[in-house]
């Protein structure tokens, strides 16, 4: 099992290596959480014809900053400047503010712990306001910029990070 997980997160790394082209600036990138257990997520009724996606699929809206690790590349300034920003994750494409769509997007879903991502980011779990136990991530394999990396909370709340920043988002399409 070990060596499965490893080997996963190897190619994920060099997924990562090779991402979609962005606007030249140097994202910094995400620390490697290593996924106690890999997952399909769960998915929600699309149309009503029976086709399902999974719950992030859509457009989200960042309602505020949630927290800051011990290490971030964004001020503060910088930080409340992404508010009222969208990200959109779909089959097709991902999209980030200030980077170029990515296009045929590959997502990783993964199950962690709350205690693991506070960890692996030096962050303050509670300052995320997660539940103490497993959490559903979602990385963006070869996208890059704001939500490239996030926490599923619910169908409706996700954690989207960026460069040692945690931003609250809610879906709204």
């Amino acid at each position: 099992m070990k060596k499965h997980t490893l080997a996963a997160w190897a190619a994920a790394t060099l997924l990562l290596l090779s991402a979609c082209t962005g606007s030249g600036e140097n994202h910094t990138t995400p620390p490697a959480v290593q996924p106690e257990d890999q997952t399909q997520g769960d998915t929600l009724p699309s149309d009503g014809e029976g086709e399902e996606f999974p719950v992030y699929y859509g457009t989200w809206t960042v309602t505020g900053v949630q927290a800051y690790c011990a290490i971030s590349a964004l001020g503060p300034e910088e930080a409340e400047a992404k508010v009222g920003s969208t990200v959109t994750y779909g089959a097709a494409a991902f999209d980030a503010p200030g980077e170029e769509s990515c296009e045929g997007p590959v997502y990783t879903e993964a199950v962690t712990t709350a205690e693991t991502l506070a960890a692996e980011f030096q962050v303050n779990s509670g300052d995320l306001g997660l539940p103490e136990g497993e959490v559903q991530t979602l990385s963006v394999d070869n996208g890059s910029g704001l939500g490239r990396f996030a926490i599923v909370k619910d169908a409706e709340n996700m954690i989207l990070y960026l460069d040692g920043v945690w931003f609250a988002a809610e879906k709204v399409g």
